[in-house]
C-alpha cells in the first residue's frame, strides 16, 4: 500500500500540486494517494466541474446586475418622459393669466 502511494506521488507529482492548489488548506483529500492515479484524475475532473459551476454562477450574477441596471435606467427614462409630457400639458396653464391677480 505504501509503495502504491509513493509510486502515485512520483508519477503524478504535477497533478497532485494542482489539486492541492484547488483544495482548502492546500491539502488533498485523505486516501486519494492510496487509490492511485485514476482517483487523482477523477478528483481533478470533479474540481474543474465545480470551478466551472462557480464561474457560471458568477456570470449569471453579473448578467442579473446588468439587467437590473438597464431596468433602472429605463424606469428613469420613462419617468423623465412622463415629466416632459406633463410639463408640456401644463404649459397651457402657465400661459394663462390669473384672474385673481388683477
Amino acid at each position: 500500500m505504501m509503495m502504491k502511494m509513493f509510486k502515485t506521488l512520483r508519477e503524478e507529482n504535477e497533478l497532485i500540486m494542482k489539486l492541492k492548489g484547488f483544495c482548502p488548506g492546500n491539502k488533498i483529500p485523505r486516501g486519494i494517494l492510496m487509490q492511485g492515479p485514476e482517483a487523482l484524475k477523477t478528483g481533478k475532473n470533479f474540481l474543474i466541474r465545480i470551478l466551472l459551476l462557480f464561474i457560471f454562477i458568477y456570470l449569471i450574477r453579473i448578467l442579473i446586475g446588468i439587467f437590473f441596471f438597464i431596468f433602472i435606467l429605463f424606469y428613469f427614462y420613462l419617468a423623465y418622459e412622463r415629466y416632459k409630457n406633463a410639463k408640456q400639458l401644463d404649459s397651457v396653464n402657465e400661459k394663462r393669466t390669473n384672474m385673481y391677480n388683477k
